[in-house]
């Protein structure tokens, strides 16, 4: 019960505060400096107002639904709420025609609900200590309310904050929610949620948010979640930032973000052009545009950046956005993603370094069908593996100058590989789109190794791969994978459906190749100076050049397996050199036949004389078997036709 009844219109000192109020107005006085809450009615639980000065001392046990017929909070006024332990609750419901307006104090031990349905406002001088903060223009039922539902309906207002709010759990609820002040909630819990219908539900040391929205996605202009100032949930705390379908922007991020783990999402725009730091950042708008920074990073280990969800179509990354997910001091670096169904823009900054000390690069992927990317990527290590970069468009090609819309310049392929950092271009094929990857003739990719050591590039196209351009390196090895839609290895029932053409030179430097497919040509020399050469196929092979895998050592592996076609090759040479053992030759035609050249995979010699072995040479085919010659001397030998 309350120990100050509500103050009725008769009551004398009224009178005199209606006088005085007067006075003040005359005067000038804000009115605000005598706002209080006001007419205050239990309808559950029990609690007691008292007034002391400009002190209001609300005593409420667990479960308190109070009813107000005002709820404010002049510049020089506090209101306190004194409860049994944090985690009692208390709700204030204002049924008033104004909005609620906070520019005082608010103190509480425990959580606090200030409902308002016509809008919730704390002012600049505005300075709230509590628990835990729910903020609602909205309503929720005294039933939810009392059985731990926090549904709100008909949320009609706004919710803003310019002022300070520091509590453990801090909610702003309302059809629009702004912040421009500050919210602070040490490791705990920081949720902005615009809409008509939200229910926010416990899970683990987190909220899950239901956001409920009538009308057409995009049919209500404006911003539905807005934050130019700080949030501050900690090293260990979340924030949510969640509109409905109906925001043209969903939410709008240009202050400041620090948490372990953000979310932002929407139908409409999400649009971060401040900055966020967080360990584990996921954005998802139906579209998306980035132009701050956004840090992931950690001492021991980079976080994960997700800037694209299941609703994006369209993903932008400006130039002026930097997005980081590296490894400090040690550990791996994380994982950046930008991602839509539709179209990505891509400029910038990406990273995913390794640790100073120790921890290899991390995981950087681009993929939308129409992809375009002119970003400074970055998965580099200092003492550890370069991380890797995919790219994921439609189709895709590799040009000399003036990339565009799934395009790259044979430059900024360069550039990843010689930073250490493998680089895989896939493609899934969409519409009148058959998911080709070329390298166009007058593209060469001629990467220097000597720095940062061997990497892999891998073109796995979701129909066919041309190599029009050279492929070539030097200083370390290039690992080298063509894959006509098949991402392990094809089998007879027809997973390659996709050709391979080699026209002009590669040259791997001690790398390997693999190259999978239906119908594969090679019609260019190809060497790999000691590493190995695998070529699987669902119809014919084809290779009309010298194959060499001899290296300055041991000599590689050549195997070629046809499943349905013919297998028809020039000169193999898989010799080893200064008294290494040569490389085997293993060519199978499984229903047709075989037909090489000369193959030499002969043993090398060194200075004492000693030969290494020779290697093994294997030739067969469901048809006939014919070739040059076949020399495999230099040790032991086997040749099997």
């Amino acid at each position: 019960m309350m120990s100050t009844p509500p103050i009725r219109t008769h009551n004398p000192l009224e009178r005199v505060l209606s006088l005085l109020l007067v006075t003040l107005l005359v005067s000038g006085m804000p009115l605000h400096a005598w706002a209080k809450p006001k007419g205050g009615q239990v309808t559950e639980g029990d609690a007691t107002i008292s007034q002391h000065g400009n002190t209001t001392l609300i005593r409420a046990a667990d479960g308190t639904i109070i009813n107000y017929t005002g709820f404010d909070i002049g510049v020089n006024e506090t209101v306190q709420f004194l409860q049994p332990h944090v985690a009692a609750r208390v709700l204030n419901r204002i049924m008033s025609a104004d909005p609620t307006q906070i520019d005082g104090s608010l103190i509480a031990n425990g959580q606090v609900y200030i409902v308002n349905p016509t809008g919730v406002f704390f002012g600049d001088t505005a300075m709230v200590n509590v628990n835990g903060l729910v903020a609602a223009a909205g309503n929720i039922t005294d039933e939810n309310f009392m059985a731990g539902i926090d549904s709100f309906t008909n949320l009609t207002g706004p919710v803003e904050n310019f002022g300070t709010i520091h509590a453990n759990m801090v909610a702003l609820l309302g059809n629009t929610v702004a912040n421009h002040g500050a919210i602070l909630a040490p490791d705990g819990l920081i949720t902005m949620v615009a809409g008509d219908n939200v229910i926010l539900t416990k899970m683990g040391e987190g909220i899950r948010v239901r956001v409920m929205s009538d009308g057409e996605p995009g049919s209500v202009d404006g911003t539905g979640v807005t934050n130019t100032g700080l949030l501050d949930a900690g090293d260990e705390g979340t924030i949510n930032l969640t509109a409905g379908d109906v925001y043209s922007v969903a939410v709008a991020h240009a202050g400041t973000a620090v948490a372990r783990r953000m979310h932002a999402e929407g139908e409409g725009l999400v649009e971060v052009t401040g900055d966020v730091t967080a360990g584990d950042v996921s954005l998802d708008g139906g579209s998306i545009f980035v132009d701050g920074t956004i840090d992931a990073s950690g001492e021991e280990g980079g976080g994960s950046v997700m800037i694209g969800g299941e609703r994006t179509r369209v993903a932008i990354v400006g130039p002026n956005a930097t997005i980081m997910a590296n490894a400090i001091r040690r550990g791996n670096g994380g994982d950046v993603i930008v991602a839509a169904s539709d179209i990505a823009q891509i400029f910038g900054s990406l990273q995913a370094k390794g640790g100073a000390e120790s921890g290899d690069g991390g995981f950087i992927e681009t993929s939308a069908p129409y992809l375009t990317v002119d970003a400074d990527i970055d998965a580099t290590a200092e003492n550890g593996d370069g991380g890797h970069w995919l790219i994921d468009p439609v189709d895709f090609e590799i040009v000399d100058s003036g990339a565009g819309v799934n395009q790259l310049t044979d430059e900024a392929v360069e550039g990843v590989l010689e930073s250490g950092t493998d680089l895989t271009i896939t493609t899934d094929g969409a519409g009148a789109e058959p998911g080709d990857i070329t390298v166009e003739a007058d593209a060469d990719i001629d990467v220097d190794l000597t720095t940062n050591g061997g990497v892999r590039l891998t073109l796995q196209a979701h129909d066919s791969v041309t190599v029009d351009g050279t492929i070539t390196a030097t200083g370390d090895a290039l690992d080298l994978t063509l894959s006509a839609n098949d991402q392990t290895l094809p089998s007879p029932d027809g997973d390659a459906v996709g050709d391979v053409a080699v026209n002009d030179v590669i040259d791997t430097n001690g790398g390997s190749i693999e190259i999978f497919g239906e119908a594969i040509g090679l019609n260019a020399a190809i060497t790999t100076q000691g590493g190995d050469f695998t070529v699987t196929s669902n119809d014919a092979i084809t290779a009309t050049d010298l194959i060499d895998t001899s290296g300055n050592s041991p000599g590689g592996e050549v195997v070629m397996v046809a499943a349905a076609g013919n297998i028809v090759t020039a000169d193999i040479d898989s010799s080893g050199s200064d008294g290494d053992a040569a490389g085997g030759v293993r060519i199978e035609a499984q229903a047709g036949n075989v037909t090489t050249g000369n193959i030499t995979a002969r043993g090398g010699d060194n200075t004492a004389g000693d030969a290494g072995a020779g290697g093994q040479v294997g030739l067969s085919a469901l048809g006939a078997v014919d070739f040059a010659s076949i020399d495999s001397s230099g040790g032991d030998a086997t040749v099997v036709v």
